[in-house]
């Protein structure tokens, strides 16, 4: 009787599943940049962190990067090129490498990030997953005016990142409530900087989360140097060359990111937020540059600030 019952259990578990924690299911991800920068990298970072903690080993998963020139044509090839690779789920940074995902594929799975909230038509297309960001605008506007009175602002985007537009036209509205004019500079390519923002006079230069701009930051820095005009700017990573940073949490965007990546893969439970907002930010003040434009020092920010770069 004994030895029935134990085949008859025996039997039973050969037919129970085995639920899986790592990624054996997918052999691929995609990987695309809209530029190679320094946000979009430590974003990333935090995904593969958080994958990992989930459970997920990574190292079993192949990831093809593609890290193209920040422009249309670059965008749009490394997405197909993905696509051809057969990538299981495709992750994109930035909106220009997201638009480029979405023109190129409807069925796999394209999980964005580092992209303003603001962007409300990525929230309606049926293969995207990912985590947005805001940033509050007001602030750069008060803060900016602590350290140096302003007439005219100067807001570089692009019309090739959607969500950048979105931008200009929240700072626009917020600066004309205050009587503060504001000059848009639309910058198709990454060669058109220079010689658009030497044409331009202004008070300060606000940089949108736009690839193409911010991808000639350190131009941007030495023409605004000689202007003797801040910048301020929202990506992590560029608080070298900025007056003021108010960044998004890359940590928090990396993980939201990660968990919608970890449920798609191991197929445990459906993703019930497929639009994840994040909304902490961090602030970095460059006292260093306000000394040598000679500006007022916003003693707020000094204290307040979660980095002070002296």
């Amino acid at each position: 009787m004994k030895k029935i019952t134990f085949l008859i259990l025996a039997a039973f578990l050969l037919f129970i599943p085995i639920e899986k924690s790592d990624a054996s299911s997918v052999k691929t991800i995609g990987l695309i940049y809209s530029a190679d920068l320094s946000f979009y990298r430590i974003i990333h970072g935090a995904v593969i962190k958080y994958l990992n903690k989930y459970g997920v080993d990574t190292r079993k998963i192949k990831f093809i990067r593609q890290r193209p020139f920040p422009d249309v044509i670059s965008w749009n090839n490394a997405a197909r090129k993905l696509v051809v690779y057969d990538s299981d789920i495709i992750i994109a940074y930035g909106s220009g490498a997201a638009e480029a995902a979405f023109s190129a594929t409807s069925s796999i799975p394209v999980i964005y990030g580092a992209i303003d909230h603001g962007l409300s038509k990525i929230k309606k297309i049926k293969n995207g997953y990912g985590s947005s960001y805001t940033v509050p605008i007001a602030s750069f506007i008060r803060y900016l005016r602590e350290a140096k009175d302003v007439n005219n602002l100067a807001v570089v985007y692009s019309p090739f990142e959607p969500d950048t537009v979105v931008q200009y036209r929240q700072f626009r509205q917020i600066c004309k409530e205050l009587s503060i004019n504001v000059t848009g500079i639309p910058v198709k390519s990454v060669s058109d900087i220079e010689s658009m923002l030497k044409l331009e006079q202004f008070d300060a230069l606000f940089l949108t989360g736009s690839a193409i701009v911010n991808y000639r930051i350190k131009t941007i820095y030495e023409i605004c140097r000689g202007k003797k005009v801040p910048v301020l700017s929202i990506f992590d990573g560029t608080e070298e060359y900025s007056l003021l940073t108010i960044t998004p949490d890359a940590d928090r965007i990396g993980r939201a990111m990660a968990h919608i990546i970890y449920k798609l893969i191991t197929g445990r439970g459906p993703v019930k937020k497929r639009h994840v907002l994040v909304t902490k930010t961090k602030i970095y003040f460059n006292l260093r540059l306000t000394t040598e434009l000679g500006l007022r020092i916003p003693m707020r920010l000094v204290t307040s600030a979660d980095k002070v770069i002296k």
